[in-house]
């Protein structure tokens, strides 16, 4: 019967081969093949060319002869070396009997009998692994099987993820023939299995749940207004206030607990958003101290994208009459009504833009210059360097709340030196000393060389000059532009009274402008990347300078900060620290920088 799948096999004849292809019926993927090691058939999943082995390219050495032994029944049987083996049955006790080989065919249990299916067709899916929660910035892998009555019919299977009504979704990706599914927004998405030539197609609702440790904003969609606490005090009632970067009050990091809730903690107070111990219609919401199931909270996505959030306790009742939060005359309360509690959701988001030049490639060989490779590494997860050297995208995580989404240009950089065809463009470790001779004619006229070259190198001609390097990178207020080069660099504005000597150099330097932010990494002081933890302390050093992280050399307490006087120290074994000093710093900033990169 259809639902006795487990004694069911799908047996394929190939008249150029003269043999048989068997599959089980409990996963068309799995085929029965010969295993002279084991002395036993055996089931295994066959590739051919890196793909899943269809029945007509499995080798021969996988298959099998099907005869008749003369007297109404069948031998199944595999030949090697000239040896015929004979697939028997062996009775071990009670219903239970083993299969394996044997050379003489007139063995007991070497005969089959094939009865064929006649009953409807068969078509289905099992997965192997069942997940309706996801949290941002992790993956899942929904592996499914399938099985089919149809010969032919046989996989693998092909995933693919939606809207809950199907159509495209930008909330998540999935991989199509591997199942592992990357959530890239809040929401909830259908993940969805098939398999080419079936008649259906299967899904899961899955819900991506917010990033765990990420400060959030909360905006009401009736007021277009952000949450946040009245006053910075123990017990202060919520309100809704038009966006304002003096408003620090406004950023919330979730802190998930699990089985869909969270903590909502202020950002600057540390203290968590509340709702009364009171079912009464139209209540305060305050700001205090953690309060169990009252300071728990549930969101629930809307079908236009939005939030409606519930406390635990609330989400426990059982009654017609559920309140959530809502704003009432700028006031967020429990309410019942519907009129206002929708919310915009947003991650507190660093929007970061990776470039690189040719002298960083030439200059550092060992980094893989792909997507994916080296560089993106470094930025997203943790699988270059020591295990104890934690990613930039973990260190805005972990230390300042921050969500990073890294883009890596995959292409090189036309850095400075390269648009103006400076003399030592390829050679990285020379810097250029020639402001095009300019300030010579200036001497002639104006006055001495010195004072004329200063003010040369202090306009940024040369063009390994550090300002003009940084200048010369893109800019922009949505996001924050970062460029790696292996160049060298000449004067800048902290040591222009040095004019053209071949000074250190720069380690990076940042630049907040008008129409936006980048910042520039120049690491041809070093001989190697030091298992990247350099590239790491620079980089994320100047990327905090553009949002108030500030240095704090003289402060011992401070030292292994990345904006302490000791941020190299080989003794301190956690990559990219941030101090307290610094998270202070951000704090008061980091509204004002990153809230544009996320509208």
């Amino acid at each position: 019967t259809a639902n006795d799948r487990e004694n069911l096999f799908k047996i394929a004849y190939r008249s150029a081969t003269d043999d048989y292809v068997i599959r089980s019926m409990l996963n068309n993927e799995i085929f029965i093949t010969p295993s002279l090691s084991n002395n036993a058939p055996v089931a295994r999943k066959l590739t051919v060319s890196g793909a899943s082995a269809t029945d007509d390219n499995v080798p021969t050495n996988y298959a099998w002869k099907i005869t008749s032994t003369g007297d109404g029944y069948d031998y199944i049987w595999q030949e090697e070396n000239g040896v015929k083996y004979y697939i028997r049955s062996v009775y071990d006790s009670g219903d239970n009997h083993t299969l394996v080989y044997t050379t003489n065919p007139n063995d007991t249990g070497t005969k089959w009998a094939f009865c064929e299916y006649t009953g409807s067709a068969i078509d289905g899916v099992v997965e192997s692994t069942q997940c309706n929660l996801v949290l941002l910035n992790t993956t899942a892998d929904y592996d499914a099987y399938m099985y089919s009555s149809t010969v032919g019919r046989n996989g693998p299977i092909i995933y693919s993820v939606s809207e809950r009504d199907y159509s495209p979704t930008t909330k998540a990706t999935i991989d199509s023939s591997t199942g592992v599914l990357t959530p890239v927004s809040g929401g909830i998405v259908r993940v969805k299995w098939t398999y080419n030539g079936s008649p259906w197609v299967w899904s899961r609702l899955v819900t991506i749940n917010f990033e765990d440790g990420i400060v959030h904003t909360l905006k009401n969609i009736s007021q277009n207004k952000l949450m946040k606490p009245m006053t910075e005090g123990q017990l202060s009632s919520i309100e809704v206030k038009t966006y304002d970067y003096n408003n620090i009050t406004s950023m919330w990091k979730f802190e998930y607990v699990g089985s869909g809730f969270y903590k909502i903690k202020n950002d600057i107070t540390d203290l968590y958003l509340t709702a009364p111990a009171n079912d009464t219609e139209g209540t305060a919401i305050k700001h205090m101290t953690f309060s169990g199931n009252y300071s728990l909270w549930h969101f629930e996505q809307t079908d236009d994208g939005y939030y409606i959030i519930q406390s635990k306790n609330q989400y426990d009742r059982t009654t017609t009459t559920p309140l959530y939060l809502t704003v009432v005359n700028n006031s967020v309360v429990q309410s019942s009504s519907t009129a206002a509690y929708k919310w915009d959701v947003r991650a507190l988001t660093l929007n970061l833009n990776v470039y690189y030049d040719q002298a960083f490639v030439d200059l550092y060989e060992e980094i893989e210059m792909t997507a994916g490779g080296a560089i993106d590494n470094i930025f997203k997860n943790n699988t270059l360097g020591a295990d104890n050297y934690r990613s930039i995208s973990q260190a805005f995580k972990e230390s300042l709340g921050i969500r990073l989404n890294a883009v890596v240009n995959t292409s090189v950089f036309e850095s400075f030196p390269y648009t103006q065809d400076c003399d030592y463009k390829d050679d990285p470790l020379t810097p250029c000393q020639n402001c095009k001779n300019s300030y010579v004619e200036a001497y002639e006229n104006n006055g001495s060389e010195e004072a004329i070259a200063l003010e040369y190198c202090k306009n940024g001609y040369h063009h390994k000059c550090s300002n003009k390097i940084i200048k010369s990178t893109p800019a922009s207020n949505t996001t924050i532009n970062i460029l790696f080069t292996g160049h060298k660099t000449s004067c800048s504005l902290e040591n222009i009274e040095t004019a053209h000597a071949i000074e250190p150099g720069e380690l990076g330097r940042a630049e907040g402008v008008a129409s936006g932010n980048r910042c520039a990494v120049y690491l041809s002081e070093f001989s190697s990347i030091q298992n990247y933890q350099v590239l790491k302390i620079v980089a994320i050093h100047e990327i905090t300078h553009l949002i108030n992280g500030q240095h704090h050399y003289e402060n011992e307490e401070a030292g292994n900060c990345v904006h302490g006087g000791n941020h190299f120290n080989d003794d301190n074994p956690v990559s990219i620290p941030i101090c307290d000093i610094c998270d202070d710093n951000i704090s008061l900033h980091k509204l004002r920088i990153l809230y544009p990169h996320n509208p």
